[in-house]
């Protein structure tokens, strides 16, 4: 409970902002984790893919662990990037630190600037000429619906981005979500290279026929070894079997929406939908052994076979811990 209030209280902030944790009202320990987490994406995706900032998060003990095999949901729809560019609302007390329209678009327009030194023929709404409502023009906090107003007309710059260049189909800017995922002492993840993604009946949850032709390859990084991945393309959980470590300390996830050049991403990018893009790519319902991986690399290397892990499709609803993100199982 505590850690999902505290990464909210930090998505939607500029770096200073979390940076000076006692004015944002943040817990330091999160709002370090998160600045961590973000310097380390920009350090491994390609250098013209802008992270736009945490999406959501929780802790997992023991008991919430995600111990069934599943892909994430989608995140790229016009709330989730209005999400990550404004802050989220708070409580009363803590309001009054994020009560400025300055301090609401302060991490916007830290992103504009960004933004503009990689895609500088992308005209983004500048936000001290926007008027959105009563309380702006006041100077204070915008109200939601102006925000998703602001918001509109950001998905209608980008649009505008791809049809008065004429993008071609690598040019084009795409949404899409990493997973940083932080073992607080010996827990693992079980994950299915990228190269090996399939689409399956329920979406996200795969049953056992759909996994039967790979179930000797999932792979695991050594413990304590933290996990940066596509997680609506990975499938993983929590890996439990006799070779792993039945760890009690669980592990932090926090997800991050990205902002990247199609040609700079994994092909899968675009095979959900996104609130951005002009195209999207079909498959079979059912796909194997396609390979996926683009200018960066594919999400899991170097790992080493958990072959004997315990690899449960499908899983009960009831069994997911208050802790979760969104509506991951």
């Amino acid at each position: 409970g505590s850690a999902i209030r505290n990464i909210r209280n930090c998505i939607g902030l500029s770096h200073d902002q979390l940076s000076d944790a006692q004015r944002s009202s943040l817990c330091p320990y999160i709002s370090k984790l998160v600045l961590a987490s973000m310097a380390q994406l920009e350090l491994l995706l390609p250098a013209d893919c802008v992270v736009l900032g945490p999406l959501e998060g929780t802790y997992r003990g023991q008991l919430g662990a995600i111990s069934w095999l599943h892909l994430d949901e989608n995140r790229t729809s016009a709330a989730y990037l209005q999400q990550v560019l404004f802050p989220l609302p708070r409580s009363e007390l803590e309001q009054e630190s994020m009560c400025t329209q300055d301090d609401v678009f302060h991490r916007y327009n830290e992103l504009t600037a960004r933004l503009k030194t990689f895609y500088p023929d992308l005209s983004l709404p500048v936000a001290a000429e926007w008027t959105g409502g009563e309380s702006s023009a006041e100077g204070n906090a915008a109200p939601d619906k102006d925000l998703q107003d602001f918001t509109l007309s950001v998905l209608e710059a980008i649009r505008d981005y791809h049809e008065t260049r004429g993008c071609l189909e690598e040019d084009e800017l795409v949404l899409d979500f990493v997973n940083v995922w932080i073992p607080k002492a010996e827990k693992q993840l079980a994950l299915l290279p990228l190269a090996r993604y399939a689409r399956f009946r329920k979406e996200t949850r795969p049953c056992v026929e759909e996994v039967e032709g790979f179930k000797h390859e999932f792979q695991a990084f050594g413990t304590g070894t933290p996990v940066i991945f596509y997680g609506r393309f990975v499938l993983h959980q929590a890996a439990e079997g006799q070779e792993f470590v039945k760890c009690t300390h669980g592990s932090m996830e926090t997800r991050y929406l990205i902002l990247t050049r199609r040609s700079s991403t994994h092909r899968l990018a675009l095979r959900r939908p996104s609130c951005i893009s002009q195209s999207a790519e079909t498959t079979e319902d059912f796909v194997q052994e396609v390979d996926v991986t683009g200018p960066s690399t594919a999400a899991v290397t170097e790992a080493t076979s958990s072959a004997d892990a315990t690899i449960l499709p499908g899983g009960d609803d009831d069994a997911s811990s208050d802790g979760s993100l969104g509506d991951e199982p």
